[in-house]
């Protein structure tokens, strides 16, 4: 926060400014903030966010310790995750954090908690993504061999998800020499893979 120049002539304080300005679109009330943790982990950051933005909401709006809990766990605080054990964790963290607030009403229902898992979940066949390489691609017969081999692989991304690094545990197993052609496969299977996801339908359905 800047010093001296908030001081008037006769020294009476004036409203902060931060010291780095601001910006339009800034949030003119706490409860119009929102705080992204896009690789939360198992909720660090968001556990000591809130436990500095209760206090805050608390005072600015003349919340109880309860009703402040709730209001930052509804409106404030959000996280994603692409391992789906991390995400329980930091819902867990958060949530002790809150029944554990002083005067908050301890062990209770909360309000839905902002934390999701935006790992992708293999759901396609390996016959599925060997049929994306064209009968007439260079080497076809090995990217389609070699694009199994990354399905066995991808698949136990549930089980160990960040810990999965296929290109590392493949590199002996590969038998393509068109690593380009393989990358550009890949991407087609994952691209689809999320577009079934997101529509709610089997990989190929045209239905």
């Amino acid at each position: 926060m800047s010093g001296a120049a908030d001081l008037p002539a006769h020294g009476a304080p004036t409203k902060p400014t931060p010291a780095a300005g601001t910006f339009e679109g800034w949030p003119a009330t706490l409860k119009d903030f929102k705080l992204l943790d896009p690789c939360c982990g198992s909720g660090h950051f968001i556990v000591a966010a809130f436990h500095l933005l209760v206090p805050m909401r608390m005072q600015a709006e003349g919340l109880s310790a309860r009703d402040a809990v709730d209001a930052v766990i509804a409106d404030n605080l959000h996280g994603l995750e692409i391992d789906p054990r991390c995400v329980d964790t930091a819902a867990f963290a958060l949530a002790l954090a809150a029944w554990s607030y002083t005067d908050a009403g301890g062990y209770r229902v909360l309000p839905a908690l902002n934390i999701d898992c935006c790992g992708l979940k293999v759901s396609a066949r390996a016959e599925d993504w060997a049929a994306l390489v064209p009968d007439d691609a260079p080497h076809a017969t090995l990217l389609r061999q070699d694009l199994k081999l990354l399905h066995a692989s991808m698949r136990e991304a549930p089980l160990l998800g960040s810990l999965l690094d296929p290109w590392r545990s493949l590199r002996n197993d590969l038998a393509t020499s068109d690593y380009a052609g393989l990358k550009a496969m890949l991407s087609t299977a994952l691209t689809q893979e999320r577009a079934s996801i997101l529509s709610d339908r089997p990989l190929g359905c045209c239905c």
